[in-house]
């Protein structure tokens, strides 16, 4: 089959959670289709197995009209289009709930300014489940939540409800992965580099702080540690997003604050203000000796997929973490780490000491990770995906309804009558005034 996949965020030797999912699914899906990956920028690394295409000179509509399966986080009005007029099936990926994450996002924003930018982004996120043909999402929480909203706008129908009653090609479980091939970098590099004694006890946050982490209760706990003489050390992987496009976050710019405030910077606290190449974390993972991530108690908790914690898993580093989401209950079932409440400063203090201070105890959690680890490899997690692209691309697909050409031009018109026209009247001569 031939598999487009479009990627929404810079593919690049430095990337974020999106760019590395897609190229991972590119890498995966490779072994068994023909696959594509559209990217937004000029990628500076080579793809094996696939072919990486910047989007431009209509590179995303030719990728359209030649695809079987076209595979994205966000379904576009053009891209709608495209897709219903080439009979392109489309799988959305809803790995990471966007209108939720929204909601913490530009919460410092004013009250108009912030339920405008929600507002955009909701629409845009149910526009792109009514367009969609399948739905791809991390766990089963995010399953029962897109399955209520596909019944509301009416895709839950009983003719795939009688095709198949587990709708699993429907609504697909494809959580985030991590390589089967085990990390490799020395172990001493990272003391070295922050110039830190064999006998600190390193804790790592491994990747950005976003406006709905708590990284504030982290902070204030290696505070109390460090009152306690504890040699605790926690070193924040990277806090500029490497997409330049992408948003300041105010959460980072208070943890630095608060740091500053307490007296940790460059002490117990150590912060890599750019952001760490996606081959050299390694570096990080392996010379850690606790991976921590810290949120609020809020909706997005507990439908987040927190992706950091797969390369903790994938460098056997124990895991604390604070409760409510789905990692959390992973973690206490599989025994590998401690979890603790949201914003409990001494609870937080407490788990780390256990942990940073119980050799044997963090051996079993490795052992213990390694009981699981197999069953996130990229080449696991893709597999339902491969069988959701066969049974697409098996099916006859339908050609384009009226409803859901209104549905493509109500959208447009929220974005512009003139681009409406121009989309939707594609004849020659016709003119746009």
């Amino acid at each position: 089959m031939k598999v487009l996949l479009n990627c929404v965020d810079m593919v690049n030797a430095s990337m974020a959670g999106p760019a590395i999912r897609y190229w991972e699914l590119a890498k995966a899906l490779s072994k068994q289709h023909e696959v594509t990956l559209i990217t937004p920028n000029e990628p500076n690394i080579s793809a094996e197995g696939f072919t990486i295409c910047p989007n431009v000179n209509d590179a995303l509509k030719k990728g359209i009209q030649k695809s079987d399966v076209v595979i994205s986080q966000k379904i576009s009005p053009g891209m709608a289009l495209q897709a219903k007029r080439s009979r392109t099936r489309l799988i959305l990926d809803a790995y990471a709930p966007a209108s939720l994450e929204h909601l913490e996002l530009f919460k410092t924003l004013s009250p108009k300014r912030r339920a405008h930018h929600y507002q955009m982004i909701n629409n845009q996120f149910l526009f792109s489940f009514k367009m969609a043909d399948a739905v791809i999402c991390a766990h089963e929480r995010q399953r029962d939540l897109w399955h209520g909203i596909l019944m509301s706008l009416d895709k839950l129908t009983l003719a795939k409800y009688d095709k198949d009653a587990t709708l699993s090609n429907l609504v697909g479980i494809v959580p985030f992965g991590l390589s089967s091939t085990p990390p490799q970098a020395d172990k001493n590099a990272l003391r070295r580099r922050y110039h830190l004694k064999d006998s600190d006890v390193l804790m790592l946050w491994g990747g950005g702080i976003w406006n709905w982490f708590d990284p504030l209760t982290l902070i204030k706990a290696v505070k109390q540690l460090d009152q306690e003489g504890y040699p605790i050390k926690l070193i924040f992987m990277g806090i500029k997003h490497p997409n330049e496009n992408a948003p300041d976050m105010q959460m980072a710019l208070r943890a630095v604050s608060l740091a500053e405030e307490l007296g940790l910077i460059n002490k117990s606290i150590f912060f890599n203000y750019g952001w760490t190449p996606y081959q050299e974390r390694q570096e990080f993972l392996l010379g850690a000796d606790i991976g921590v991530s810290t949120h609020f108690a809020h909706v997005e908790t507990h439908y987040a997929f927190r992706t950091r914690m797969l390369d903790y898993l994938w460098a056997g580093l124990p895991i604390i973490a604070s409760s409510g989401d789905f990692f959390a209950d992973f973690v206490k079932q599989h025994k590998l780490g401690q979890v603790v409440p949201c914003e409990d400063v001494a609870a937080l203090a407490q788990a780390i000491k256990e942990v940073g201070s119980n050799r044997e105890l963090r051996q079993q959690i490795k052992r213990n990770m390694d009981c699981v680890r197999s069953q996130f490899h990229w080449e696991a997690v893709t597999q339902p995906l491969h069988n959701m692209i066969v049974a697409l691309a098996n099916e006859e697909a339908p050609s384009l309804q009226f409803k859901e050409m209104m549905q493509i031009g109500y959208r447009y018109l929220t974005h512009g009558p003139r681009v409406l026209m121009r989309k939707l009247i594609p004849e020659k001569g016709a003119k746009v005034i």
